[in-house]
């Protein structure tokens, strides 16, 4: 049990660090201009703004039912191995 767990979390490890490589370190944008030429520019600071019709995303909102389904998940999964386990 505890070689599959050590080996789970190899895979998750390597999994997140192979993203971080492919994904690009410097945030840019591409700004072509009138004359065709192609530049990789940082963004503008008015892509970061909010509208007003817009609203921020609040992650601790979120963060207690992320919580619930886990637990419910968790649960289910343990009463299927004791149901497994009686009827095997």
């Amino acid at each position: 049990m505890s070689a599959a767990l050590l080996l789970a979390a190899i895979v998750v490890a390597s999994t997140a660090y192979g993203v971080k490589q492919l994904l690009p370190s410097e945030t840019s944008v591409l700004l072509y201009t009138r004359d065709g030429r192609v530049q990789r520019v940082p963004p503008p600071p008015e892509l970061a703004m909010l509208r007003a019709d817009q609203h921020r995303p609040n992650v601790a909102a979120g963060a207690p039912k992320l919580a619930a389904a886990f637990l419910l998940l968790g649960g289910i999964a343990l009463a299927g191995r004791k149901v497994l386990r009686l009827r095997l």
